[in-house]
């Protein structure tokens, strides 16, 4: 743990989760990755967005994945920023075959993310 401003705060974390909408039968995987921001070398490449007041960059790659007789393209969202407040650097990364307009609910929804 890690103590700033009275309050703990996660010090460095790695996360994974499935994120599902019941209604469209979407699922995307989610992994975080929490590390103090001065020990982190930044990864400031792609479209500049803002995630709850938060600066930070969003960029998407594309990989193949499965055995080689079965290879499909899946998607990657990588959300990188950096929160101050908890001296902490945060970076969501978002993979799946869900459609490109399930990526942009995502994107959408993180301007309600709350992040301390």
């Amino acid at each position: 743990m890690h103590e700033h401003a009275n309050k703990k705060w996660v010090a460095t974390g790695d996360a994974w989760y499935v994120v599902y909408h019941n209604e469209t039968n979407w699922a995307l995987e989610l992994a975080v990755k929490i590390k103090p921001i001065q020990n982190t070398q930044k990864e400031n490449v792609g479209e500049s967005i803002s995630v709850n007041k938060h600066s930070g960059f969003l960029s998407w790659t594309y990989k193949r994945r499965g055995l080689p007789w079965n290879r499909h393209t899946v998607t990657f969202m990588n959300i990188l920023f950096d929160c101050p407040k908890t001296g902490r650097q945060i970076k969501l990364e978002f993979s799946g075959w869900c459609p490109k307009q399930g990526f942009e609910e995502i994107l959408e929804a993180l301007q309600h993310l709350g992040c301390h």
